[in-house]
């Protein structure tokens, strides 16, 4: 679980949210729209940042583990099992 929030989280860091600053700077009664407009895509790349940090915390520790534990030659099938079911051990997931 903790390497799919990692993930996840990472991925909400790689999106261009803060195409959106200029728009959530417009919807503000601001007199200098442009202020507006890099104090908001300012604080939406720090948020973003902030996430992906977290992301690469939470998904680093739980990767560091598994990497640690597991044989070089079956870490890829691993990491990838783990993405897709959640559980290492190979077999039936149903």
């Amino acid at each position: 679980m903790r390497l799919r929030l990692g993930v996840v989280l990472i991925l909400l860091w790689m999106l261009p949210f803060w195409l959106l600053g200029p728009y959530i700077a417009s919807l503000s009664s601001a007199s200098d729209q442009d202020a507006a407009a890099a104090t908001a895509t300012a604080a939406i790349m720090i948020v973003q940042t902030i996430i992906g940090v977290a992301g690469a915390y939470v998904g680093g520790r739980e990767t560091a583990t598994v990497i640690k534990t597991t044989p070089r030659k079956q870490l890829a099938g691993t990491i990838w099992r783990l993405l897709r079911h959640g559980n290492r051990e190979q077999g039936d997931v149903s």
